[in-house]
């Protein structure tokens, strides 16, 4: 059955801009199609396939535009990923960095703190550095916010952004939110908005450089 408000046209048009995102296309077949969502038939990710689409560079690639940084916080040790971010949200992965260290102490910290402010080059030679970092806060919560707090009161050139992953429904990758116990704003992550974000990202093809040049 067909809603009178709709046409095939526009449940057409509906389908192509859901059918690579299982949020979405969860969506569609239940309220669209009025049937149940079948998750087994989600999109599924070969990663084999990727493999030829791995690049590796020695210094920042010429479309990079800024440095973001992504760290999670463990018992012992504190592991970052460093990002490139482009125009059209494309971005690079550029490394992975593990400091080993009970957390509980200051040790790792000091070293995370000497991470954040040392210079990376462009390949046009242009230095550049770290300008912003989400720092997960599910672990050492306390001590995390006591190290974004420190960080900025030691001029720090990386911003740092306390971080929780939420898993509530949330139209936006991100909502801001006032703590009030530790006086600072933490960034609530919608999980499964970024879980569609990378299967779309997932699903595009990579460029034919001949095409473009």
């Amino acid at each position: 059955m067909i809603s009178p408000f709709s046409t095939l046209r526009i449940i057409a048009r509906e389908y192509v801009r859901a059918h690579l995102d299982p949020n979405l296309l969860q969506t569609f077949t239940n309220t669209v199609l009025g049937l149940p969502y079948n998750i087994d038939n989600a999109m599924k990710v070969d990663f084999g396939k990727y493999e030829d689409r791995v690049e590796f560079y020695e210094k920042i690639p010429n479309g990079v535009l800024m440095l973001v940084l992504g760290v999670d916080v463990q018992l012992d040790w504190i592991e970052t990923a460093l990002w490139g971010v482009g125009f059209d949200n494309e971005m690079w992965f550029m490394e992975r960095n593990i400091i080993y260290g009970q957390t509980l102490y200051s040790d790792p910290w000091e070293k995370l703190f000497e991470y954040i402010n040392k210079p990376f080059y462009h390949e046009s030679g242009v230095e550049m550095f770290i300008n912003a970092a989400g720092i997960d806060t599910g672990f050492r919560t306390d001590i995390v916010y006591a190290f974004v707090k420190n960080s900025r009161n030691r001029n720090a050139r990386t911003i740092f952004f306390p971080t929780r992953g939420s898993n509530r429904k949330m139209n936006d990758i991100a909502k801001v939110t006032y703590n009030r116990s530790q006086d600072i704003r933490r960034i609530d992550v919608g999980t499964d908005v970024v879980k569609s974000m990378i299967s779309q990202m997932l699903a595009l093809k990579k460029k034919n450089v001949e095409e473009i040049s």
